[in-house]
């Protein structure tokens, strides 16, 4: 291989550069000079990625510093709580009513018309003359949840390290 001549920016800096030097060494000779010069350090190397063809590199994820909890959300707990404890009807048991006398099949089904609206006896889907009294007691604990969120509520029971529980 052919020696390079020296650039004129090479010999500008001139005191470190010695007379014949191949412009490769040069270079690293004014890398080293000026100090600019990769360190050594294992930890400040990057580590090798491979490109996939036709991928874009993706930016790295944010690290947080928090410890990830399982927590409970108390307001949408007490909306299925409620579905399990109100009366469809005024002449029907409630679901826990129900259980508590052993008539599990009763329970089940008053729960369903709580929640969803099925009637078993007429079968009528969505029937909202008799049921979904505890679907909305669960949306109403889906919107206090949120909302607590929103306020920062929950962020303020966590960061009092108050374990399980959010709004």
């Amino acid at each position: 291989m052919a020696k390079r001549k020296v650039s004129a920016y090479h010999k500008k800096l001139g005191t470190f550069i010695k007379k014949g030097m191949t412009w490769k060494r040069a270079h690293a000779a004014t890398r080293k000079a000026l100090g600019t010069r990769k360190s050594s350090n294992p930890k400040s190397k990057k580590s090798k990625t491979t490109k996939k063809s036709g991928s874009k590199r993706m930016a790295k994820k944010k690290k947080t510093n928090r410890k990830r909890n399982f927590t409970i959300p108390a307001a949408l707990v007490s909306g299925v709580a409620l579905g399990f404890v109100i009366k469809p009807d005024p002449t029907w048991d409630s679901p826990y009513e129900a259980v508590k006398r052993g008539n599990f099949d009763i329970a089940v089904k008053n729960y369903a018309t709580n929640m969803i609206g099925y009637r078993a006896d007429t079968g009528a889907i969505f029937d909202t003359t008799i049921g979904m009294k505890g679907l909305w007691a669960l949306i109403g604990g889906f919107v206090i949840h949120k909302l607590a969120t929103v306020l920062g509520l929950n962020r303020a029971l966590g960061r009092a390290r108050i374990p399980f529980l959010r709004v």
